[in-house]
């Protein structure tokens, strides 16, 4: 009888071992949380997380309200990974904070192998319950709101689109690749973004002003509610299933419309998209299904958990054309980050692409946040289109160092009484033709004079604006300048 109960409780023991630590199953976690702030009975409390696609009102996942205030809520989630997680109250308006209002880090909780873990928690506060200073944007003067409702036919609503022009733009005749990005609320300013930006205009700014060639930056905004649904050809119990008729809105409406009305490298070998989780996903089908359009894709830390079917997507890609895929994944993600983007890969080169053509890194810090995207923007775009950088030679002496070399001789002043707006420029430009254009804050505005001219800028509002001037004998010259109005001369 001895025996025989140690063989079982060896069998029993090894049974959870494989269960939990060799296949990775399902972990009961129970979070119970209580509120420092009083909350009426028709409250909703949500956990919104990367298990949960950070669905900030996921029926799914609400938490059940307890006889003692308390809220509770139990999840079954796969074992040996992080998970990173927040609390709502249906909305990223309603996100928790901290005591005094101010954002918190995401909470996060490492899964080991054990059957039950419980939580508990308390949630300080939340983010509309505290009165709230702005958030100051922090979006480069080069970068704008294209329109605020671009028209998706495909889909039949509107959107948000942006647009990063590279900061020589408007002082040369050149033409630039295109990077198309996923969730445009996140990539150049703390104002929009849901949490921290891609800081794509920092990064890229940064390496144009070393002497890079500059690229024009699409960005799209994500659908809120529909951001899975649009994000994802295949369904699962999360949504999905609108990718394709995004995917068409972007090759067949959104690109047409930016060729047209910018100096675009318009080619495939000058056409990127790219983006994270299920922006990575939808960027890395983009990438396949549209292989003649795009030649670069950047896939960070994409969803391929999503469904199975994507990885029978590429087992059937037929490759026609050169491609450059750029995949990035944190070992802090959970394990199966690491794992998929591998066995993507591994698929992809049974398929034909090239080992040149992918360029895959996992960093031992990475996270699935924006910080993480942001610090690996720069060195994923100087391989994705390296190859640009190889035309440098064509201009011996670009257009920034043009403006570099005549900056000293050059000076504007702005009387913000009158709105007039002074160019001091060398003695020699006195008598030529001149083209001024000021940009930021949304607004752009350009006029031709004959010098000596002032500029009657009165009609702009408060704010820090870029002045770039142009004379017809190939000078260039630009200025910050600052718009200050009292509150009275605002408002006429």
């Amino acid at each position: 009888m001895r025996l025989f109960q140690l063989v079982n409780k060896f069998f029993v023991s090894l049974g959870w071992f494989v269960q939990y630590s060799l296949l990775g199953y399902a972990q009961k976690v129970t979070f119970i949380v209580q509120t420092s702030q009083l909350l009426s009975t028709q409250e909703k409390i949500f956990i919104a997380g990367n298990f949960n696609q950070w669905s900030p009102n996921n029926e799914a996942y609400q938490l059940t309200r307890q006889a003692n205030g308390t809220y509770r809520i139990v999840l079954s989630l796969k074992g040996n990974q992080v998970i990173e997680y927040k609390f709502t109250r249906g909305n990223w308006a309603s996100v928790e904070t901290d005591k005094a209002g101010r954002d918190i880090p995401n909470r996060t909780l490492t899964l080991r192998s054990q059957p039950e873990t419980t939580l508990f928690i308390t949630i300080e506060n939340w983010k509309d319950m505290t009165a709230q200073t702005p958030t100051p944007s922090t979006a480069a003067n080069n970068v704008y709101v294209l329109d605020t409702d671009f028209r998706m036919p495909q889909l039949k609503r509107n959107r948000r689109i942006w647009i990063m022009l590279p900061l020589d733009y408007h002082l040369t005749d050149k033409r630039y690749p295109v990077i198309y990005m996923h969730d445009g609320q996140n990539l150049f300013d703390n104002r929009t973004a849901f949490a921290g930006e891609w800081q794509v205009d920092e990064n890229l700014n940064a390496l144009q002003a070393q002497g890079g060639w500059g690229a024009i930056v699409v960005g799209i905004d994500n659908g809120g509610s529909e951001r899975i649904n649009e994000y994802s050809v295949y369904m699962n119990s999360l949504g999905g299933g609108d990718g394709d008729e995004y995917a068409e809105f972007i090759v067949k409406t959104l690109k047409p419309h930016i060729d047209k009305y910018y100096r675009t490298l318009a080619d495939r070998a000058n056409t990127v998209t790219w983006g994270s989780s299920m922006g990575g996903l939808i960027a890395f089908y983009l990438g396949l299904h549209y292989q003649e359009v795009f030649q670069n894709v950047g896939v960070f830390s994409p969803s391929f958990w999503f469904s199975q079917r994507y990885f029978t997507f590429a087992q059937k890609f037929k490759k026609k054309y050169p491609l450059k895929i750029y995949f990035l994944g944190g070992e802090q993600e959970g394990s199966n980050m690491t794992k998929n983007i591998t066995h993507m890969v591994e698929i992809l080169k049974k398929v034909g692409v090239q080992d040149h053509e992918i360029k895959t890194v996992f960093r031992s810090d990475g996270q699935h946040s924006e910080w993480f995207w942001a610090r690996e923007f720069s060195e994923a775009y100087r391989w994705l289109l390296a190859h640009i950088e190889e035309q440098k030679h064509l201009y011996p002496l670009t257009d920034m160092e043009k403006v570099r070399q005549n900056q000293h001789q050059f000076k504007a002043f702005l009387s913000n009484n009158t709105g007039y707006l002074h160019l001091l420029l060398p003695p020699q430009s006195f008598q030529e033709n001149i083209q001024i254009e000021i940009t930021g804050n949304g607004q752009n505005f350009s006029r031709s004079y004959t010098m000596p001219q002032v500029a009657n800028v009165s009609h702009l509002p408060t704010g820090k604006y870029q002045l770039y001037v142009k004379t017809d004998k190939g000078q260039y010259f630009s200025q910050e300048i600052i718009i200050q109005k009292s509150p009275k001369t605002e408002n006429k």
